[in-house]
């Protein structure tokens, strides 16, 4: 006999269904106001457009997710307002709520900064401010900063967003928080916060499931906090450090999360690239060669250091050409990635140094000196491909006076003198005999324009000797190159030069035995068709004519028909064919 079914349970029935699973938001938080800051004002400084134009794009994402602050009433008309905020007690949380608080973070923000703005035109002109209009500034970007961390707050909460996305939003509170400290003049809280928000960028920068343009983007943003950041560390000094708020425990909590997700992506590359290569392509990227000898780069911060310095370098080297603030500003770049390397290196070995001393801490001492000699270098390399630039520019100058050349090759051949005292290697290695290949090359260059100094003040007898000397110098220079198997181009400088130096040695000794005959303030007490008779130590015994062929520097003088006939007689032309 089958058994009756069970009447059905009033508690099963009234018990409500499991809510849906909460899925990870993501918004990629810097990308997407890079896109709307640069379309809406502040490509040109607008902060006005850029929030109105939050103001509707708000609007817009509100709507979508039907979350506009109103309530309905009878007859669907709104008619009161009711404020609907975004909490995590909310069922599901969507990349579109992440968004309303960027948002809105972003509008106090630009807020801010319009108010700030109109307070310089303000103070330029000569109208007096507005009352109170900075205490609503800092009322505006506190809002901004409260705004980011409660946006922070949500997204690093459990399963709501995904790791990404909490890293950035860690990232982008701490660049709002490090601004208002800094307006408040909290040194220490700013540079905290701005060096966290640095930190975090660059790392999220080597993720390889970003794009090129995203990669950019997180570069671009860390590259803009640095100035800030070493504002704050100089104003700093002797601050006593402040107690960190509960959002700078999440700040190094992401770090951490940040840095596992890095150890994830390193290890899923190496498991992709398999056991065929031996981990050779990884094993370029963490060594370099300097001095003959191989230098580690580790740990990851002095690599990332490295890199910075080395697109300094680069960018350097294709801008620094130009004329005007874009070479300096590439060049002032440069200089600071160099420092900022050098200060990695030496927080680095104080760590190492305050710890136990083992064989392994050790070695890791010995690579640090290596690598702080390179860093060294790389600083002193970056004013000596400035100081080339400049060189250039004033060639292609006219009316630069020699010294001017003088001056700038004194500061170039103390930086490579510099160059030379870096440790870390033999004197009689590579390294150092093309320093003083380069040492030798400079000193030739700039005996030249010494030269020409003491022609133009009619100092002959001193420009000759100096002359001789320069002609020695590049002859000694090119020899180094020679030795070394390389400098091509410094090669063909240098026998360019040799032959300049010739013709103005030529010219002074000319010049100075046209002074021996004259009068004593210079000027000759016959004209040119009685004196020519008495070049004898200029006519060549054999043919009985002056040899002006080691004069290759012709210039244009001004003179009448008669003299070329007159000239033709006494002198051997050389023939411009050969």
């Amino acid at each position: 006999m089958s058994t009756p079914p069970s009447p059905p349970n009033d508690a099963d029935e009234l018990q409500p269904p499991p809510p849906p699973a909460q899925i990870s938001a993501s918004l990629p938080i810097f990308t997407t106001i890079q896109t709307s800051q640069q379309s809406n004002g502040l490509k040109f400084g607008d902060y006005g457009s850029y929030h109105k134009y939050c103001t509707r794009r708000l609007r817009r994402v509100r709507i979508k997710i039907s979350a506009t602050n109103r309530s309905s009433e009878k007859n669907g008309r709104s008619l009161k307002y009711a404020k609907r905020p975004i909490s995590p007690d909310l069922t599901i949380i969507t990349k579109e709520h992440l968004e309303i608080m960027l948002f809105n973070t972003e509008r106090a923000w630009s807020h801010a900064m319009s108010i700030k703005e109109s307070m310089l035109q303000s103070s330029n002109s000569t109208s007096k401010p507005p009352s109170g209009r900075r205490q609503a500034f800092l009322r505006r970007l506190k809002k901004a900063e409260v705004l980011a961390s409660a946006m922070e707050s949500i997204a690093c909460t459990g399963n709501v967003a995904d790791d990404r996305t909490k890293v950035e939003a860690t990232a982008y509170r701490g660049s709002i928080k490090g601004a208002y400290m800094m307006e408040r003049e909290r040194w220490s809280s700013a540079h905290g916060a701005y060096t966290l928000s640095h930190t975090l960028l660059l790392n999220l920068s080597k993720l390889p499931t970003l794009t090129r343009s995203e990669v950019e983007v997180m570069k671009d943003r860390a590259r803009e906090l640095e100035p800030s950041i070493r504002y704050c560390k100089y104003n700093m000094q002797g601050e006593e450090g402040e107690e960190e708020d509960e959002n700078d425990v999440v700040g190094r909590e992401n770090v951490e999360l940040l840095e596992n997700m890095l150890k994830e992506s390193d290890k899923g590359m190496d498991d992709e690239q398999g056991s065929g290569n031996g981990g050779e392509d990884g094993e370029e990227d963490d060594y370099v060669t300097f001095r003959e000898s191989k230098v580690s780069l580790a740990p990851n911060s002095v690599r990332l250091a490295y890199l910075r310095v080395k697109e300094g370098i680069r960018e350097l080297t294709l801008k620094g050409t130009s004329s005007g603030e874009e070479g300096e500003r590439a060049y002032v770049k440069a200089l600071t990635e160099a420092d900022d390397f050098i200060e990695v290196v030496e927080r680095e070995t104080e760590r190492l140094n305050n710890s136990n001393l083992t064989p392994a801490i050790s070695n890791k001492l010995g690579n640090l000196k290596l690598v702080a000699s390179m860093a060294m270098h790389l600083k002193l390399n970056c004013s000596g491909i400035r100081g080339e630039q400049i060189v250039k520019h004033l060639k292609s100058r006219t009316g630069t006076s020699p010294s001017e050349f003088v001056h700038l090759y004194d500061s170039l051949l103390q930086n490579a003198r510099e160059i030379l005292q870096v440790g870390g290697g033999d004197d009689s290695d590579d390294f150092a005999l093309s320093g003083k290949a380069l040492v030798l090359r400079l000193r030739a260059l700039r005996a030249r324009h010494v030269g020409a100094f003491y022609e133009q003040t009619a100092q002959y007898e001193k420009a000759i000797s100096v002359l001789g000397h320069a002609q020695n110098l590049a002859t000694d220079a090119a020899e180094n190159y020679q030795a070394l198997d390389e400098g091509r181009e410094e090669i063909g400088e240098m026998s360019e030069l040799e032959e300049k130096v010739t013709g103005d040695k030529t010219r002074s000794i000319a010049k100075l035995y046209l002074k021996s005959i004259g009068r004593k303030d210079g000027a000759v007490s016959k004209n040119l068709t009685e004196r020519l008779g008495k070049y004898s130590s200029c006519i060549d015994p054999y043919t009985g004519r002056v040899n002006v062929s080691s004069v290759n520097l012709l210039r244009s003088v001004y003179a009448k028909p008669t003299f070329f006939d007159i000239a033709n007689n006494y002198a051997e032309i050389p023939r411009l064919e050969e």
